[in-house]
């Protein structure tokens, strides 16, 4: 009898080695399989625009990537009606890359918490050198204000981490947990 459930066992044992092998195989191939979506997908990115100087509230700019064809959208302080995109690096000689485009600027009101501001959109087709930049952080958006062109803010384009690419981690870790599970209920049956 101790004969037959060591033999059970340990067929037991190989079978949950090679499900789970198989599982794990097919994890890496969805993971693989997945990032030349994200590459061909939409990339998200950020910049917060301030000068620690001149002490001005912060201002945020979102930016996205498909496909070459980048799409801005910042606001920026009241009075900063200049903005560009520079780059690579954070040199205010750096060579521009993008001026943006000013659609308009709201002057502040005199009730509390109403700062106004002047806001840009757009879009532009990057060359695969600056999407290399930008992918890479390496592009800033500078804005001054033309009454006050020596107190720039400045803040740097950073990418935004992919949801996708966690919930595709989170469904495979549960798939495989369950998986795993339901192998481990099965071989106690035996």
């Amino acid at each position: 009898m101790k004969i037959w459930q060591t033999t059970i066992e340990r067929k037991c044992s190989n079978m949950n080695f090679r499900l789970k092998s198989v599982i794990l195989i097919l994890m890496f191939v969805c993971c693989v399989g997945y990032l030349p979506l994200m590459a061909q997908g939409e990339l998200e990115f950020s910049a917060t625009i301030n000068n620690p100087i001149f002490g001005a509230p912060d201002s945020h700019g979102t930016f996205t990537l498909v496909d070459g064809v980048f799409t801005y959208d910042v606001d920026m302080v009241f009075g900063f009606s200049l903005a560009e995109i520079r780059g690579p690096g954070p040199a205010l000689d750096a060579p521009v890359v993008l001026a943006l485009n000013l659609t308009r600027c709201e002057i502040p009101s005199p009730q509390p918490g109403s700062l106004g501001g002047c806001f840009f959109d757009g879009t532009q087709i990057l060359s695969s050198d600056q999407i290399d930049d930008l992918v890479a952080g390496e592009l800033w958006v500078w804005a001054r204000s033309p009454t006050n062109p020596d107190n720039p803010m400045f803040g740097p384009i950073v990418p935004e981490p992919s949801p996708h690419l966690f919930i595709l981690i989170i469904a495979v870790c549960m798939t495989t947990g369950f998986i795993c599970r339901k192998i481990g209920d099965h071989a106690k049956t035996f």
